[in-house]
């Protein structure tokens, strides 16, 4: 055994007996996770844009509609069992009966209307779409509440799935608000008011979260309670020693690893690789097309043309990936499966683009990526430092923290960013076209091209204002279309999520957004 391995098995074993210290384990059925990382909040209003928070806010509440991932992402009843429209101004909507708060009072119209005004007036709430147009809401019954938006917005339950429209408790923001934090936005930064199929027992930040199962849990998707006891979610950044942990047998379940990593997991007794489809996680290269040397089409073209998509497919994601189609992604509403193709490794092309252009003699520049948003992203980084250089682009690799990369990339003129997008399931593609796509709305660096197109400026709101799927889908295709023909981005891979986990785990699911279904996995 190496040394480097020894001293890992003895951090490994250490690192365990701190996580666990003080837990009674019981004859319960425990499952223990590890995670690179565990947001800095669980308030779903203010955390759970985040990848890390928003894992542990779907543990712990619920959303009014959730998402069918097995049926084209259609949204299907969660917290609310109907709803109608004739104008998608006026909505009436019908709230599920016999569920309970994990405060043990009850959700009905009177906590869904509570809720909804609520994301009105929150300042925090304001990148929601629904607070944008909200109006009035009405109690007309004990279960059914009317709604009446300012305008029209057609994707409203797509957008109410999402993590950060979870439902929160009145009575516990009530009985925690204090005259300067009239909704107890602190108290849920480490506290939880929900309905979900778990409740929080203990959560120490950068260190362990401890659910057990809500007794009381109505169902949720699958109509059950969870079938394991308590879940231990450890957050432990160094993939090497999640892996240990996995290979001792010290945790169950892990991802967030290398293809390095994955690889010798497979050829491990005890351990299996499951991958998972229908996620909307995306990998591209950014840049600011306004600024040189991105100005010239032909550049970013030739960039598009000089990185080898399968190489890295195959080489970094050991297949656990694709090419990227574009914003809508396969399986999405508006995808163009047809445009993983509109770009394909071409060096020759890539260099007589690159001579053709006002940069022939080449230039340096700054390539910069968060590690912790995509575990390959180092590799990634490597291999586009090299084929760059084929075309006379030498690429000096930065790692930064996601909020210095938005931050840079919403100034503008950042260089080139790798960025891993996922977006929210049934609105992704509505999302995606509205944070990628559409200059007239902010997105905080989401946005990092900073273009303005005529086409685009037209197709987006119309897009978004469209409540015919058919024709949305269309428009998404034409917008998607125009960005490709411009090269506004350089999109790499579709990714499947990758989990190693012991091999009497079973019924373990990952699918967007940001949901790991745990309340249906069972230890065998």
């Amino acid at each position: 055994m190496k040394i480097g391995k020894v001293c890992l098995v003895v951090l490994a074993g250490v690192l365990l007996a701190s996580l666990l210290g003080g837990l009674a384990l019981g004859d319960e059925i425990v499952l223990v996770a590890a995670r690179p990382k565990d947001g800095e909040s669980l308030n779903p209003i203010t955390a759970a844009v985040s990848l890390g928070a928003s894992r542990s806010v779907n543990l712990l509440y619920n959303q009014l509609v959730n998402v069918d991932s097995e049926k084209d992402f259609n949204v299907v009843p969660g917290l609310l069992t109907a709803w109608e429209t004739e104008d998608y101004i006026t909505w009436t909507v019908h709230v599920r009966e016999g569920v309970t708060f994990h405060d043990d009072t009850p959700w009905n119209a009177e906590a869904l209307k509570f809720n909804l005004d609520m994301w009105a007036v929150l300042p925090e709430a304001t990148f929601m779409v629904y607070a944008g147009a909200a109006g009035t809401t009405e109690i007309l019954d004990e279960y059914t509440l009317k709604i009446e938006l300012k305008e029209a917005v057609p994707l409203l339950m797509d957008f109410l799935q999402t993590a950060w429209c979870s439902i929160i408790s009145p009575t516990a923001i009530k009985d925690h608000a204090t005259a300067d934090d009239p909704y107890a936005m602190e108290w849920l930064n480490d506290h939880e008011a929900g309905t979900g199929p778990f409740i929080l027992e203990s959560w120490e930040p950068g260190e362990r979260m401890v659910v057990r199962k809500w007794e009381n849990y109505w169902g949720g998707v699958i109509k059950k309670t969870p079938k394991i006891d308590r879940l231990i979610y450890l957050t432990v950044p160094d993939a090497a020693v999640r892996m240990m942990m996995l290979e001792k047998g010290d945790i169950d379940l892990t991802g967030d690893l290398s293809s390095e990593m994955i690889a010798d997991l497979e050829e491990m007794e005890g351990i299996k690789v499951e991958g998972y489809s229908g996620t909307s996680r995306r990998t591209m290269i950014f840049w600011d097309i306004t600024a040189p040397p991105f100005d010239d089409l032909r550049v970013r073209q030739a960039i598009n043309y000089a990185i080898n998509y399968d190489e890295i497919i195959d080489r970094i994601d050991l297949g656990y990936a694709e090419k990227l189609c574009g914003m809508p992604a396969k399986g999405y509403l508006g995808a163009s499966p047809e445009l993983a193709g509109y770009y394909t490794y071409d060096l020759e092309k890539a260099k007589q683009l690159m001579s053709e252009s006002k940069y022939a003699d080449g230039f340096e520049v700054d390539l910069m990526y968060d590690p912790e948003r995509y575990a390959n992203y180092e590799d990634y980084a490597l291999y586009i430092q090299s084929y760059l250089s084929e075309i006379r682009i030498k690429v000096n690799i930065k790692q930064v923290v996601l909020s210095t990369q938005t931050a840079m990339q919403d100034e503008g003129d950042y260089g080139m960013g790798l960025m891993l997008y996922s977006g929210d399931s049934v609105a992704m593609s509505a999302d995606a076209v509205r944070w990628q796509y559409c200059s007239h709305l902010p997105t905080w660096g989401w946005r990092g091209s900073h273009w303005t197109d005529d086409t685009t400026e037209v197709l987006c709101p119309q897009a978004l204002a469209t409540a015919d799927r058919i024709k949305r889908a269309q428009m998404y295709r034409e917008i998607d279309l125009r960005a490709h023909e411009l090269a506004v981005y350089v999109w790499i891979t579709q990714l499947k999520p990758i989990f190693a986990m012991q091999d009497n785990i079973v019924n373990f699911r990952s699918c967007p957004p940001y949901q790991e279904w745990f309340w249906q996995v069972e230890k065998k």
